[in-house]
């Protein structure tokens, strides 16, 4: 199984596990020890369990659930800059955890990753009908307020999270996406190319 999908500056492709050691250092300014060895291979175990699951050949499904984690890279070096989990469930598809490496934050790729995301589980080729997030209510620097406030308006739940702060769950449909992404305000975001290997 292979999934790629690649932007102007950066691409999505399935996590690998030469990956595992520079992903586990993405939170370090948050938790300030990286997971150790024994928890880095947890982690890859389920993650290949996981992604080895995820259908092909066809579009999503009602009654498919799983999870599928990407690492995100650098299109001109590949380097690693981070990754995405993302949890489906039949036609909804759940952004479960982003992360960038410290040093590659405040770089605009957080919302190239996104964009490619939401074209992605949108498009024919997976199906989805619904996304669902959780946003932080408050922080103006904060990418995923930065990039999607504007898309995810309603709010279905708020929680407070440790050490995060407070969050809103919020849903939006292929319809209503598609009409964000159609608005003139967005055109740069729309143009910015998008093309999927998937075997």
């Amino acid at each position: 199984m292979a999934i790629k999908i690649t932007g102007d500056n950066v691409y999505l492709r399935l996590m690998q596990q030469s990956d595992v050691a520079t992903i586990a250092t993405c939170l370090q300014d948050i938790k300030p020890l990286a997971p150790d060895s024994r928890s880095q291979i947890s982690f890859w175990w389920r993650v290949n369990k996981l992604n080895s699951a995820i259908f092909s050949g066809r579009s999503v499904q009602a009654d498919d659930r799983g999870t599928v984690t990407f690492t995100l890279c650098k299109k001109s070096d590949d380097s690693i800059l981070g990754w995405n989990q993302t949890t489906y469930n039949g036609g909804m598809f759940i952004s479960f955890f982003s992360a960038l490496l410290g040093a590659q934050r405040g770089k605009g790729y957080y919302s190239e990753m996104s964009n490619l995301r939401h074209k992605f589980f949108f498009s024919d080729n997976w199906g989805g009908q619904t996304s669902r997030l959780k946003i932080a209510t408050t922080g103006d620097t904060n990418p995923l307020r930065k990039t999607l406030d504007s898309l995810y308006t309603t709010t279905t739940e708020t929680v407070k999270l440790a050490v995060h702060g407070e969050y809103r769950w919020s849903e939006v449909t292929k319809n209503e996406w598609t009409t964000w992404i159609n608005h003139s305000d967005r055109s740069a975001l729309k143009n910015q190319s998008y093309t999927l290997e998937w075997s």
